[in-house]
């Protein structure tokens, strides 16, 4: 008859191994669905019939592109806007909404703040030409189905009103695993 020999590993082998396995799997499981919500100054505009100039068009690089917070923390958009003239600006900033994760995935996205603020400020949510606003700040909007990298962009346009400074958290919410990401945008009025 044979004897047959068994293997047990070591103490310091066993705790190793379990230590290195779960220190593995939430990142496993955080990354399997990430939304990265970004954002940039698109453009400023005047409302017609101003003549108080053109369109201005922007090309800024994205802010918090591969960065992950509910606060915005490096992931907040700040203008500035000289309130002592006659001409009242709309501000345009682009949120892409991308898939960061390794499945495909829809998202939800909601603002805070009303769409109009008491005669200071009327945000205007867009995705293309569709005004998704009540849906927006309702929280409700939903994506489609993107797959890993792929992106959608809705347009944040804010017309002054005449009044106050203006603040937006935008935050964008995985439909499959419920992780967070969050923009911002602000405009602080100057004299």
């Amino acid at each position: 008859m044979s004897k047959r020999t068994r293997f047990v590993p070591a103490a310091g082998l066993l705790t190793t191994t379990l230590l290195l396995l779960l220190a593995v799997a939430p990142v496993a499981a955080s990354s399997a669905y990430r939304p990265d919500a970004r954002i940039r100054l698109w453009a400023q505009s005047f409302p017609p019939p101003s003549s108080c100039g053109p369109v201005v068009h922007y090309n800024d690089p994205w802010t918090g592109d591969n960065v992950y917070n509910t606060t915005a923390n490096h992931q907040k958009v700040n203008e500035d806007q000289y309130s002592g003239g006659d001409c009242f600006v709309t501000w345009q900033f682009q949120i892409s909404i991308q898939n960061g994760g390794i499945h495909s995935d829809r998202f939800t996205v909601k603002a805070t703040g009303p769409a109009v603020s008491s005669d200071s400020w009327k945000v205007t949510y867009l995705k293309g030409t569709t005004n998704i606003t009540s849906q927006v700040v309702a929280g409700t909007f939903k994506t489609g189905t993107l797959s890993p990298g792929a992106s959608q962009v809705i347009l944040a346009k804010a017309a002054y009103l005449g009044g106050q400074d203006l603040s937006r958290l935008v935050t964008v919410t995985s439909v499959g695993g419920s992780t967070k990401d969050a923009v911002a945008f602000a405009i602080t009025e100057y004299y």
